[in-house]
């Protein structure tokens, strides 16, 4: 979908890198870390079933998801050059597997060596999922139903197969498929290191609506710009899509925070919007995430990249963007109107300027 963050690369992040500007020498580490332990989101919206085109279902429980961490890197620009400040030892697709189901605030980068990065101050950062194959694969491990109104079979991943199993001896975890190699953002406040300093970088993401289960007897679900399954294949029946992870860098050394948004477009499509903060409430980074529930009313979604603007341009009132097919420009969804609370009616922009309104809702934590 974007040229240069490449949808299929894995961690889309918001994340800032450092631009080096010369001077002696730093030692930097890099730590990743889920912000939440949730695996499986609770929700179903109405007690109706309004006309939908899809049968696809976003409240699964996932029980293990992993994809490879190649590198990460602290780059002087969106397409600088840049400091390397992690590398996988294993330099293989299931070496470098990390999981990303488990212990809120855990560190998961626990064979991270520490790096020397020119002291300087950097502006983006990059993490790179694969080198020259231009693709990876995960791994799932979920239970649940493809009908949005939870009703119907229970299905589990196999290992052997593209397709769900009723079988509950059969699950398993099933490999996912994605494309491109590394992605890169900026950081909404550029990191300073100084000669001689020693800097913790930490990554937080969050896997809240992350994955979902889909059948294509039902209408398939699409994403903006492609499909949202994962198979290397086009579904026949019943299937995985994972979303794309995002992530969020800081050096903040205290206990981040998310808030959680439930966008709906007046044209049917609906997203999770996440905000991730540091202990100060500085905003660090971002996601919009595809969310397909009874109350979906149609297939394709703006709500699949990670967010490019986040900023207050009056009291409460935000400008929010994600991307769109690149790394500047309009995003898929666009709003200069934007509250930390539920709203109605607001005005938002899709990436040709055509122009629509929004629901939204904030999510308990």
């Amino acid at each position: 979908m974007s040229p240069t963050f490449q949808f299929g690369a894995l961690l889309g992040l918001s994340l800032l890198l450092l631009s080096a500007c010369g001077g002696g020498d730093a030692k930097v580490t890099a730590q990743l870390y889920s912000i939440a332990a949730l695996a499986r989101s609770e929700e179903v919206q109405s007690t109706s079933t309004p006309a939908r085109n899809i049968n696809v279902n976003t409240a699964i429980t996932i029980e293990s998801l992993k994809v490879p961490i190649r590198s990460i890197s602290l780059n002087t620009s969106v397409s600088g050059s840049g400091s390397e400040i992690y590398s996988c030892a294993a330099d293989t697709n299931d070496g470098c597997l990390v999981e990303l189901v488990g212990t809120a605030l855990q560190n998961l980068l626990t064979s991270a060596a520490v790096k020397t990065v020119k002291a300087g101050t950097y502006t983006h950062m990059q993490i790179s999922t694969c080198k020259s194959e231009g693709v990876y694969q995960g791994k799932i491990i979920a239970t649940g139903k493809t009908n949005p109104a939870l009703s119907g079979t229970t299905l589990y991943t196999q290992a052997s197969s593209g397709t769900l199993s009723a079988t509950a001896g059969d699950k398993g975890a099933a490999t996912v498929h994605f494309t491109g190699c590394s992605r890169s953002y900026p950081l909404p406040v550029p990191v300073t290191v100084t000669d001689k300093s020693t800097v913790d970088v930490k990554l937080y993401f969050d896997i809240r609506d992350i994955a979902f289960f889909g059948d294509v007897s039902g209408g398939q679900a699409y994403y903006a710009g492609g499909y949202s399954f994962v198979y290397p294949a086009a579904p026949t029946s019943t299937y995985v899509g994972v979303n794309y992870l995002d992530v969020a860098g800081t050096i903040d050394t205290g206990t981040p925070t998310i808030e959680r948004y439930r966008v709906t477009a007046a044209a049917g499509d609906i997203g999770t919007i996440g905000l991730i903060f540091t202990s100060t409430g500085s905003y660090i980074g971002g996601f919009s995430r595809s969310f397909f529930s009874v109350d979906t009313t149609q297939a394709s979604n703006r709500f699949v990249t990670p967010l490019q603007t986040f900023t207050e341009t009056s009291t409460g009132v935000y400008t929010l963007q994600n991307y769109g097919s690149s790394n500047t420009g309009a995003g898929y969804f666009n709003t200069t109107a934007f509250t930390r609370a539920a709203a109605t009616g607001v005005a938002f922009t899709d990436k040709d300027g055509n122009a629509s309104t929004y629901t939204s809702v904030r999510l308990p934590d």
